[in-house]
């Protein structure tokens, strides 16, 4: 089973850290390359950070909001569907609110 952990990209020559801003793909979903996975926000601009990968979302590293540095994981990425994935719950996931 490959896997590959996808970081935080360098967005700019100055851009040092981003902040995870919406997340687009759960753990378990299936993506392609080049599908985007998250958008993040520096203080340069906004943009989705793409999939290298073809394959399954594992894990979300980071949370919404979190400011990660460059480098540093966002996403697993696996090219096996784990088991269990639905019932799985990201690390990143909101709280549900109670009406």
């Amino acid at each position: 089973m490959a896997s590959q952990t996808v970081a935080m990209p360098q967005l700019g020559e100055s851009v040092m850290e981003g902040v995870v801003v919406q997340w687009l793909v759960n753990v378990g979903d299936q993506v392609s390359v080049d599908d985007p996975l998250c958008e993040v926000e520096t203080d340069k601009a906004n943009t989705e950070v793409p999939s290298p990968m073809a394959g399954y979302v594992v894990a979300l590293r980071a949370e919404l909001e979190q400011v990660v540095a460059v480098g540093e994981a966002l996403v697993e990425l696996s090219s096996e569907k784990p088991e269990g994935a639905a019932a799985a719950a990201p690390a990143a996931a909101p709280a549900a609110a109670a009406p």
